[in-house]
C-alpha cells in the first residue's frame, strides 16, 4: 500500500527540478568569487563593469526563479 504524503505531483517535481532559473544564482556566485581571486587568476581578474553586469544578471535570475517556479506549479 502506497501511503506517502506527496506535496506535488511527480510531473511538477520534474518540471521544478529542470528549472534553470532557480539554480543559476547558486552556480554563478562561486564563479564570481573565483574570477576575482588574485591568488587564483593572478592579474586576469574581472573589471568593475564585468562584475556589475554579472551581479545584475544574477539578481535578475533570482527574480525569475521567484516568478517562474510558482507559475510552473500553478500552470501545470
Amino acid at each position: 500500500m502506497f501511503s506517502v504524503c506527496v506535496l506535488v505531483s511527480p510531473l511538477t517535481a520534474g518540471a521544478l527540478g529542470s528549472s534553470g532559473a532557480g539554480v543559476m544564482p547558486l552556480m554563478v556566485l562561486p564563479f564570481l568569487v573565483l574570477m576575482n581571486d588574485t591568488k587564483f587568476v593572478k592579474n586576469q581578474t574581472n573589471a568593475v563593469v564585468g562584475n556589475a553586469t554579472l551581479a545584475i544578471l544574477t539578481v535578475l535570475g533570482a527574480l525569475m526563479a521567484v516568478l517562474v517556479i510558482p507559475l510552473e506549479i500553478l500552470g501545470g
